[in-house]
């Protein structure tokens, strides 16, 4: 089964795919599926609000959201259809840099994926919690 994101006014075709109000879709669950849909969460920048971090991870919002200025830079993530992300790290006048990467629905969230790089190690993100409005990221330890 192939899991991807929903393109606007298009149900995306995946086994057990309802369709909410607002164009918002989510899966029924079962053990074998993810319990975070992707389609809820693709085609938005979501940006890193550290300050509700909680136990379960960093906490993003959507970059439209009022999200208060601060001195250290605000990592953000995209995922796009197909499995492609990006996650934006401050680089070394702390704006934005881009670092590209790959997205897939396991039976535990979503991961993210981001290879190794010249200045970067390789990071694999966990999202264990995702609605159209919050995600939560775990770091998965290399």
């Amino acid at each position: 089964m192939v899991l991807g994101c929903a393109r606007p006014g298009r149900v995306p075709v995946i086994d057990g795919v309802l369709s909410y109000p607002k164009g918002i879709y989510a899966m029924i669950l079962s053990p074998r599926k993810a319990r975070v849909d992707p389609s809820t969460i693709c085609g938005i920048r979501w940006i890193h609000a550290f300050e509700q971090d909680t136990g379960a991870g960093a906490v993003f919002y959507p970059e439209t959201d009022q999200i208060p200025l601060a001195r250290r830079p605000r990592e953000r993530l995209e995922l796009q259809a197909g499995g492609a992300a990006r996650v934006f790290v401050g680089g070394a006048d702390d704006r934005p840099v881009p670092r590209a990467g790959r997205w897939r629905a396991t039976s535990k969230g979503i991961l993210v994926e981001l290879p190794a790089t010249d200045r970067e190690q390789a990071m694999t993100w966990r999202i264990v919690e995702a609605t159209p409005t919050r995600v939560v990221v775990s770091i998965v330890p290399p």
